[in-house]
């Protein structure tokens, strides 16, 4: 019994000493904040990274139109701090395939100026199935978009009309029309506008009508065929392109046929201000882009949000006096400048 009680003193002073031993190591170590090292850069919270709502813009040229176009995107998307993403085709072909991109990339709206009006339905009803708005401009697609905005083509072509019966209504006048493409919507509209007002003066007739497409060449050659026959009086060219095409052509054989474009590329406006060109009529790349990031921006606050179907962007003409108003230096495409 006595040696039961021994071993178990024994046992309860070795386990006394341990415990005063692991005390004074612990005593010994440095305090735990003196271990930790400094981060000399903080990990960002999550918080931090501004993540912006991306808008597509699916265009359809790469002219000084759109090169202005893009340029008025890129200042005032910035300015409603939203991250654009801009993509420019040539083919129907490119433009189904960057419009499946940027709905793959999550942007919340798409801004279609469509190369081929036909060819978009199925990937417009992609864009439909994901809830993705569609603004459709200059030129209507045929599918399911949202709204429309576009200039009044038949009034691009009307005033042409009214310019020809202005300068030449008291005397006799033949027309040459050089347009763009056959079955183009907005080709169609200004050739009905400019018949209509041509044809409410007997002296002004249209002599004929030559399709182009956007070549400048084609353009060159219609215009000189007309100077060569001697009996054009008016020429309404349909595009930049084409007008550029038409002054090249009364230039080298120093030629007096009027010439009023559809366009208002700088150098256009530039032969304005020097009465080689007598009017250029147009739409402006910034009231276009400001009318799109509008509605862009009223989906984006509410996806709710029901624009009207139509919307008519304003057009201008750089014309006389009035012309050098519309002249920028150094500049790609004239801008309205009305409200």
């Amino acid at each position: 019994m006595k040696r039961i009680i021994a071993v178990i003193m024994i046992l309860i002073l070795a386990a006394a000493f341990t415990a005063c031993g692991s005390k004074e190591e612990a005593a010994d170590l440095p305090e735990a904040s003196t271990l930790v090292i400094e981060q000399t850069t903080p990990t960002p919270e999550v918080d931090d990274v501004e993540v912006k709502i991306k808008i597509g813009f699916s265009l359809a040229g790469e002219d000084a139109f759109y090169q202005q176009l893009v340029s008025d995107i890129e200042v005032q998307c910035s300015e409603r701090g939203y991250e654009p993403v801009i993509k420019t085709a040539l083919t129907v072909e490119d433009q189904n395939s960057q419009m499946h991109d940027m709905i793959t990339a999550g942007v919340s709206v798409i801004v279609l100026d469509p190369v081929d009006v036909d060819e978009l339905e199925t990937v417009l009803n992609e864009c439909e199935t994901h809830d993705i708005p569609v603004v459709n401009v200059i030129e209507m697609a045929n599918g399911i978009v949202s709204t429309f905005i576009t200039p009044d083509y038949m009034a691009i072509g009307m005033s042409a009309g009214r310019d020809a019966v202005e300068l030449y209504g008291k005397s006799e006048a033949q027309c040459l029309m050089i347009k763009s493409d056959y079955d183009s919507f907005p080709m169609q509209l200004m050739t009905d506008g400019f018949l209509e007002e041509i044809g409410k003066d007997k002296d002004v007739t249209l002599y004929d009508e030559e399709y182009c497409g956007d070549d400048e060449e084609k353009a060159y050659e219609a215009a000189k065929a007309a100077i060569k026959g001697g009996v054009v009086d008016f020429i309404f060219a349909q595009s930049d392109t084409l007008a550029k095409g038409a002054l090249r052509a009364i230039k080298e054989y120093s030629s007096e046929i009027t010439v009023v474009a559809f366009g208002g590329d700088m150098e256009l406006i530039n032969a304005a201000t020097k009465g080689t060109i007598y009017s250029c009529i147009f739409f402006g790349p910034r009231s276009l882009s400001e009318a799109s990031i509008d509605i862009v921006d009223r989906f984006v606050r509410n996806p709710a949000y029901m624009p009207d179907q139509y919307i008519e962007l304003r057009i201008e003409a750089a014309q006389g006096d009035d012309a050098p108003k519309y002249y920028s230096e150094g500049g790609l495409y004239a801008q309205i400048i009305g409200g």
